[in-house]
């Protein structure tokens, strides 16, 4: 953990409102299933990673907050921890000295860029311009390429009274707003109706006495108040997408397994029913025997021993 360092006026964050057309927690098309019904995310977190060094501030609050929210959760979901290019994300969604916006942030992740795994554009340098230097086009291209493989949305949970954060931090941690930081009281920083100045994962409580949110300036671990004032909350949320399908005929038992316009007969569906019940699954899905003939069907049926390999790891 860094030494202790004289706080900011501003983390990088750039407060704005929610727009109309923006989902809201509640009311969204977003799956808000909870999930994990003790609101506590504390054995899913991510490694800390701090957003300034010795010579410059990213302003890159929202990034690294936002990343923290979808590896936790990505942790969670899929028993896997990941760690995505805080930089990447930072320098792609065009973070300034001012710092950045929740949407545009989270436009970036979710449609715009994508995002890359933390090796892949690390930083040894010692400037600010260094650091927001320009990104290799291979790098734009992985980031896209990780959205064929997941679905990411956003939606605000707003106004984050006490109670609608409780129900959120159910379904995924909770990006929130804060001011940091006054000095705390008893381990305990308290409720200031300063501007907020800096974006924070939240991602635990304990009824009428304090939040806990991760950090990512100097103590990484922060309690609040219960009263604390949050002005913003963000909720994200993050699924695979399926790559594969089980399709079968009517009439016909059959089931194949398509994989890049490849059918690949599997056996029947009684045989994997087990499968099809995963709620990552769809259901099977039946199509038509002129549809099936538009795949490159293969003729010997594969050993069933191997489909359920390739199932259970996908």
């Amino acid at each position: 953990m860094p030494k202790h360092r004289k706080y900011p006026k501003n983390f990088g964050l750039i407060i704005e409102e929610p727009r109309p057309s923006d989902w809201q927690f509640g009311v969204s098309a977003i799956d808000e299933t909870p999930i994990n019904p003790s609101g506590d995310w504390s054995n899913f977190r991510p490694a800390i990673e701090y957003q300034h060094y010795p010579n410059f501030d990213t302003m890159g609050c929202v990034s690294f907050s936002a990343l923290n929210c979808l590896e936790t959760l990505h942790n969670f979901k899929y028993g896997k921890i990941i760690n995505r290019s805080d930089r990447f994300t930072v320098v792609a969604s065009e973070t300034t000295i001012k710092g950045n916006t929740f949407v545009k942030v989270g436009d970036s992740i979710r449609k715009l860029h994508g995002t890359i795994d933390q090796g892949r554009w690390t930083f040894t340098g010692t400037t600010r311009e260094q650091y927001f230097g320009i990104i290799p086009q291979v790098l734009f291209d992985e980031g896209l390429d990780w959205l064929n493989f997941y679905n990411v949305n956003y939606e605000w949970a707003h106004p984050p009274f006490a109670a609608q954060l409780m129900q959120a931090l159910k379904t995924a941690p909770i990006q929130v707003t804060v001011y940091g930081w006054e000095n705390p009281v008893n381990g305990i920083y308290q409720r200031t109706e300063r501007i907020n100045n800096h974006a924070v994962m939240l991602f635990n409580y304990k009824e009428g006495e304090w939040w806990e949110i991760l950090d990512h300036y100097d103590i990484d671990v922060k309690r609040l108040a219960w009263n604390f004032h949050f002005g913003y909350a963000f909720r994200y949320n993050i699924n695979k997408i399926k790559l594969m399908k089980l399709v079968r005929v009517p009439k016909f038992s059959t089931v194949y397994l398509v994989v890049n316009n490849i059918a690949t007969p599997i056996g029947n569906e009684k045989i994997y029913q087990k499968h099809f019940n995963d709620p990552e699954w769809k259901l099977i899905e039946i199509i038509s025997k002129e549809d099936l003939t538009k795949h490159k069907i293969v003729d010997k049926m594969i050993d069933k021993e191997l489909v359920k390999n390739v199932i259970d790891k996908i």
